[in-house]
């Protein structure tokens, strides 16, 4: 059907919507296609796709009712519909309900064909997995926690010291949120929380990424360690026994540059890989991010800070700042709002206080509180100047530079030189970076009176080591 632009529409978008010719000629309209908008409104778009289409061409637009199909192209464009408006309602719970008992049928043939268990459930199961369904993510909740209990079944079967029997019963419940299953005879468990197995492939990409950190033998075992923990009070609750509370809170203590950022990155990487943790992103701070200016202030701002970080960790740098004693009432407010939104969010939040190593001891020993609740206490030595070497070497593979071999017993012995004389102030890792970039520079300079030279390969000369 054809149509005019109302005068409304005119006067609104008195101009040509940007890139509106260049969207049009990457559509390239058909006159006789049919098209989807998704966005129908008066930008322009639909207007000119219509504009190309002939009596056998379709534009399907998507909008909420007839009312604001009018209040955005008229009366007279709603009228012209007659009969081609197509209404949608929202799910009853009854359809919903139907839907679910759908896919728990689909599920209970693939359980059965591929782990040999024969499926029980009762309407609770039903209604669980109903409930999955969102107004955004729609019917993929549904079908992707359906898919979930699936995998989780399979877990069990590859994990199982004596695999199940083809034609064993497994019934399915619901305990309040939980989805438990029992096998057989056995007492139900949390079917579920078998799902961190799943993960098995990003836990191995984190820890590559973990073995390409040169040094921190003793950090990497630790960060390691707590993986292994959670791992296995994640096995004890899935078999239904009792449960340690894992703390992972932590203090990273050491100089500058020795890489106690990058850790936890990776931590929390590693948590969110094996189910520990629902987002696993890092979120960095330091005192001015949470300490306010004006009364009030503080706690609110904190808060925020709180917030962003839940389901991932908290990376707090030069933590012995946020108090300075005396009359430092608004650094007092931030660690006990910190200390309060630690355990309001205990199981969702891992929180981790980086610092100088002096300055880290002199602040938890005037916070007895706070540095009860961070029983891990990781001190991240000095690089020596075979690992100062080392990071040189990576860092200037990641920037397509490789180094004459001459240059390694040169380095080290520079390296050993500077950190033996101040290491605290050194930059550890970023005085390798620094030196790299200067290296590179200086290349630059000779390779203008050298055409020939190697562009890629560093030269001993070409290192400032004064």
């Amino acid at each position: 059907m054809a149509f005019d632009r109302n005068e409304a529409a005119d006067v609104a978008f008195g101009h040509r919507p940007v890139l509106l010719d260049e969207c049009m000629e990457g559509l390239a309209i058909r006159p006789g296609g049919i098209y989807l908008d998704g966005t129908l409104g008066r930008a322009g778009h639909s207007w000119e796709i219509v504009r190309r289409l002939n009596a056998g061409g379709r534009l399907i637009g998507l909008d909420r009712d007839e009312t604001a199909l009018a209040d955005k192209f008229g009366a007279r464009f709603v009228d012209a519909l007659e009969g081609d408006i197509c209404r949608t309602q929202a799910f009853t719970p009854e359809s919903l309900a139907a839907i679910a008992a759908r896919e728990l049928n689909h599920l209970a043939q693939r359980v059965k064909a591929q782990c040999g268990l024969v499926l029980a459930m009762g309407s609770d199961v039903r209604d669980l997995v109903a409930a999955q369904y969102g107004k955004t993510s729609g019917m993929t909740a549904m079908r992707d926690y359906v898919d979930s209990i699936y995998r989780a079944f399979a877990e069990y079967v590859l994990d199982a010291d004596d695999i199940p029997t083809a034609g064993t019963p497994a019934k399915l419940t619901v305990d309040g949120s939980r989805l438990m299953a029992a096998i057989g005879s056995g007492e139900p468990f949390d079917l579920l929380a078998l799902l961190p197995r799943q993960y098995r492939g990003d836990v191995d990409a984190v820890e590559a990424e973990l073995d390409t950190i040169v040094g921190l033998d003793e950090v990497k075992d630790f960060v390691r360690g707590i993986a292994q923990n959670v791992q296995a009070q994640q096995k004890r609750k899935a078999q239904g026994l009792k449960v340690a509370d894992v703390n992972m809170h932590m203090i990273f203590t050491g100089n500058p540059g020795t890489g106690k950022t990058t850790i936890a990155r990776i931590l929390a990487k590693y948590l969110k890989a094996i189910g520990a943790l629902r987002g696993g992103q890092l979120v960095e701070v330091t005192r001015a991010d949470l300490v306010g200016r004006y009364v009030g202030h503080t706690a609110p701002l904190t808060n925020t800070v709180i917030q962003s970080a839940l389901g991932g960790v908290l990376f707090i740098d030069e933590a012995y700042s946020l108090y300075r004693g005396g009359e430092d009432s608004f650094g007092l407010e931030a660690i006990d709002t910190l200390v309060k939104g630690i355990e309001d969010n205990r199981g969702d939040l891992v929180v981790i206080l980086a610092g100088y190593t002096r300055e880290m001891q002199l602040f938890l020993s005037a916070n007895s509180g706070l540095a009860s609740r961070f029983p891990n206490q990781i001190e991240f030595p000095d690089y020596t100047g075979e690992e100062l070497y080392r990071i040189t070497l990576s860092i200037a593979k990641s920037k397509g530079y490789n180094l004459d071999e001459s240059c390694r017993d040169v380095l080290v012995q520079w390296y050993d030189a500077q950190q033996a004389a101040d290491a605290a102030t050194n930059g550890n890792g970023r005085m390798a970076r620094n030196v790299l970039e200067k290296a590179i520079l200086n290349q630059a300079r000779r390779l203008v009176a050298d055409a020939d030279a190697d562009l890629a390969l560093l030269l001993p000369g070409d290192f400032e080591l004064e």
